[in-house]
């Protein structure tokens, strides 16, 4: 005969054997999901470099005058644009080495970058430069730091009269 109390004995020792069960599962699955979050993040943020890089160049090409607008949204990480070095860097921190640490990697006309940080996540840095093009870059915001969702307008603004040959790419931040 089954006594009242057995029952919940052994409904109290399925349910602690559950929680355990659940407990190893997420413990060796959850890295494996930042891992595939923090590659996604990268693809995206390489792949919104490439767009900006393709519209800047395709601005520049066009001549005085042309504009595209472009929507960035940053999920992550700090998106910069330096007007003195015609830079474009978007900056990601990570929990798993995405590429060679401290090394150059150069994609196309991407630049990818990868430090380890104090905290022992990596840093992982693509930039856009645009010194070889004679570009320069004029920013419209009064700040260089940008985050969320954010509304790009490139403009040729024509050459420089300072710098004949130099253009003048400006980038709106809406």
């Amino acid at each position: 005969m089954i006594k009242k109390g057995d029952i919940w004995i052994s409904a109290v020792l399925y349910m602690g054997l559950g929680i355990i069960i659940l407990t190893i599962i997420l413990s060796a699955g959850l890295p494996v999901i930042n891992r595939i979050r923090d590659k996604n993040l990268a693809i995206d943020t390489k792949e919104s470099m490439f767009t900006i890089d393709k519209n800047i160049r395709e601005v520049y090409n066009e001549g005085p005058g042309s504009q595209r607008p472009l929507i960035l949204e940053i999920k992550k990480g700090d998106f910069n644009i330096f007007e003195n070095e015609n830079e474009i860097n978007w900056t990601i921190e990570s929990s798993v080495q995405l590429s060679d640490l401290d090394t150059l990697i150069q994609e196309g006309t991407l630049s990818m970058y990868s430090a380890k940080t104090p905290s022992g996540d990596y840093k992982i840095t693509f930039g856009l430069n645009y010194n070889s093009l004679n570009i320069a870059l004029d920013l419209t915001s009064p700040i260089n730091t940008f985050s969320g969702t954010n509304k790009l307008i490139v403009l040729n603004q024509g050459e420089l009269s300072s710098n004949p040959g130099k253009v003048t790419i400006q980038i709106s931040i809406i």
